[in-house]
């Protein structure tokens, strides 16, 4: 993920939609896994408990869920909400699959969903999320957060 995120900061690479995003991430995936001689587990939008994560790595071990909120697009209320339901969906992977990790990685590049005193505000503890918006570059935000444990089983 952090080889995906230099591409974006060095500006060697611009992510266009979520698609950009998860084509990069399943690149370095493949070229780490080739790396260590590892098998190629990486599935693209597989159909898992009813939904279709954007990435699965390993045997169901790690769920991905991308979300990219592009500057200049507008649309933040409705963006929170799909920001939201796609939350519950790693929360049910999560209940599902217990011992796996759920990630939720999100840029926004709008200043609207990472900014507290957004009425748009995306809140990652408020969603069930570990970690927390961090500076990319000079024009975009960073989340990278997980399910965490202790709401696996709510729904």
């Amino acid at each position: 993920m952090e080889r995906t995120l230099q591409s974006y900061i060095d500006s060697s690479f611009s992510f266009e939609n979520e698609r950009d995003l998860q084509s990069l991430l399943f690149h370095h995936a493949l070229i780490l896994m080739q790396n260590h001689g590892l098998q190629w587990q990486i599935h693209v939008q597989p159909r898992r408990y009813g939904s279709e994560p954007d990435l699965v790595l390993g045997g169901d071990e790690i769920f991905v869920e991308i979300k990219f909120s592009k500057r200049g697009t507008g649309g933040y209320t409705e963006a929170l909400e799909k920001w939201k339901e796609t939350i519950n969906k790693l929360k049910k992977y999560k209940k599902n699959k217990p011992s796996s990790s759920c990630l939720f990685l999100a840029i926004d590049e709008s200043n609207y969903l990472s900014q507290p005193d957004s009425q748009n505000y995306f809140n990652p503890t408020q969603n069930g999320l570990s970690g927390r918006w961090k500076l990319l570059s000079n024009n975009a935000n960073l989340l990278i957060g997980e399910i965490q444990s202790s709401i696996k089983n709510k729904q």
